[in-house]
């Protein structure tokens, strides 16, 4: 791995947050990204009734996630497929505190959504 890409995932992993979207939209919301460097994607916990899973309920869609930190000193643009995910284990991983702050039932809450973005290609 060349230690650019190396260095843009360490990065990315200790910083929590950004803007995310779909290309058709462009109506980028803030939502917390947990970083998979295996995969090449991040993974978001949300709720069904935003717009974000209503644009992906037919099925991946172009996206973007952008990031500005300067304290993770990190500025990036990330491109890549958006879609619904029912990978179980991947919630039961990325599952903290904070995302229970936003589910009454925990991880059973009817209403969550997991959604990964598969990166494509990054500019930062």
């Amino acid at each position: 791995m060349p230690i650019e890409k190396d260095l843009f995932w360490k990065r990315l992993e200790s910083i929590n947050a950004g803007m995310l979207g779909t290309r058709a939209q462009l109506k980028l919301v803030p939502m917390s990204h947990y970083a998979d460097r295996d995969a090449g994607a991040l993974w978001f916990i949300t709720a069904q009734g935003t717009d974000l899973v209503a644009e992906v309920e037919g099925g991946a869609q172009p996206a973007l996630h952008i990031v500005g930190d300067a304290a993770g000193k990190l500025w990036t643009r990330m491109e890549g497929h958006l879609e619904l995910s029912p990978d179980r284990g991947k919630l039961d991983e990325i599952w903290n505190r904070v995302a229970a702050a936003w589910f009454d039932e925990g991880k059973d809450d009817p209403d969550l959504r997991l959604l990964r973005l598969d990166l494509s290609e990054a500019e930062i």
